[in-house]
């Protein structure tokens, strides 16, 4: 059983410099859920004082995902480091480190991606999956993924989208939650439609469906 620790966390907006008094913050809620996942068990709740400050219980030696459970319209985590660690997409372990502090970066312009998804005949293709898959070391968080299906008329729309690098794949049918497995996606990789998203952005894509075999 590890040694339980309080890491001082310091959270700020992206849109304006930091308040020390920031009405924005009683709106915000981290959750920090154990890595890998418990089952029954879905973390502790954080919410930041006025001026950002406020602090993770971790304990030493296990290992932590960070995510935003609630927040103001339109926000998402752009970044969260330790030091030089990445402990949004690596994920946050404690392993006794001096002077141990998190800084969370909140974002506030997310963009917007629409687009259509056509078979070979290109023709619009009905109730397909569509997935966005960041790119990166994002990919180790189920929370970066979006999903999505095709309307009547092949057409599909995902808001919120945290700027970055994304493939989009569009399945005519494929097993919930799959595309999180690296081995699977390395199949599909080069069928991929490359998108960038940028601050509050709106794209637009066609992508062809990748029909079942």
């Amino acid at each position: 059983i590890g040694t339980g620790f309080v890491i001082p966390v310091h959270a700020s907006f992206d849109s304006h410099a930091p308040l020390e008094d920031d009405p924005d913050f009683e709106k915000i809620y981290f959750q920090l859920t154990p890595d890998p996942a418990i089952a029954g068990i879905n973390g502790d709740m954080y919410t930041p004082f006025p001026n950002g400050g406020f602090g993770f219980e971790v304990m030493s030696g296990e290992g932590y995902r960070i995510s935003l459970s609630r927040g103001l319209p339109n926000t998402y985590i752009k970044s969260a480091r330790m030091g030089a660690r990445d402990v949004l997409n690596e994920g946050l372990q404690y392993n006794g480190e001096p002077d141990a502090k998190i800084e969370i970066v909140i974002g506030t312009e997310p963009g917007m991606l629409t687009g259509a998804v056509v078979d070979g005949a290109k023709h619009p293709s009905i109730n397909t999956t569509v997935v966005l898959v960041p790119d990166g070391a994002a990919r180790r968080r189920a929370e970066a993924f979006r999903v999505t299906t095709t309307d009547t008329a092949g057409r599909f729309q995902i808001p919120l989208v945290p700027p970055g690098s994304y493939s989009i794949f569009a399945w005519e049918s494929v097993e919930t939650g799959a595309w999180q497995d690296p081995d699977f996606l390395k199949e599909f990789e080069a069928r991929g439609t490359r998108i960038q998203i940028t601050d509050g952005a709106r794209e637009s894509v066609t992508a062809s469906v990748i029909a079942a075999q």
